[in-house]
């Protein structure tokens, strides 16, 4: 299933018109795009039988908007998913919030999760000089998943990070074998 079929079919079992007044539906528009941006092909058909079978039309929403499908698919997720959206959507939200010279309120605002990842991205300045550009939502994503890795650290009790290739010899030795690494020399 693409991302139109998946519109089509959401369009015609919540009678929300593709073409309103002549133009495209603003709406499933947006949903569109956000579905393509967000999603796998792969997963569109799971998540559009979810929706139908979870979402309640009411009166003010006959149609799923981009919050309800989120709502629907993420519920079920672990916990590592929604806090490190809430970790990340913190970091960007504290760049423009604070500024590069407030770092105390932007890590009380961020928290502690979040604040190993400012961290480990090298500081809170560095993450203000590197979201000036156009790259948020890339950085965004890098930030949810160095969030991830460093939750799911913190609940299988792994303090430190893995390590690196200098300091295990067995990786060492591998990294060596690759063609990359050859070329290189």
């Amino acid at each position: 299933m693409n991302s139109s079929e998946f519109i089509t079919i959401l369009s015609e079992t919540y009678n929300e018109p593709i073409i309103k007044d002549n133009k495209p539906n603003i709406k499933l528009k947006f949903i569109k795009k956000w579905i393509e941006e967000t999603f796998k092909q792969e997963q569109l058909e799971i998540i559009l039988e979810k929706v139908i079978k979870q979402f309640k039309p009411t009166s003010i929403n006959p149609c799923p908007l981009i919050p309800h499908i989120e709502d629907i698919v993420y519920k079920d997720k672990p916990d590592y998913e929604v806090e490190s959206k809430e970790a990340a959507t913190r970091i960007i939200g504290a760049v423009v919030k604070f500024g590069q010279y407030n770092e105390t309120e932007a890590e009380k605002y961020i928290g502690t999760l979040g604040w190993e990842a400012v961290k480990r991205y090298g500081g809170w300045q560095h993450i203000c000089q590197i979201t000036e550009y156009d790259n948020n939502t890339t950085f965004y994503a890098q930030l949810k998943e160095s969030i991830k890795s460093l939750y799911l650290r913190q609940v299988r009790g792994k303090k430190e990070p893995p390590s690196l290739p200098q300091e295990n010899p067995k990786l060492l030795e591998l990294i060596k074998n690759t063609e990359v690494y050859k070329k290189k020399i």
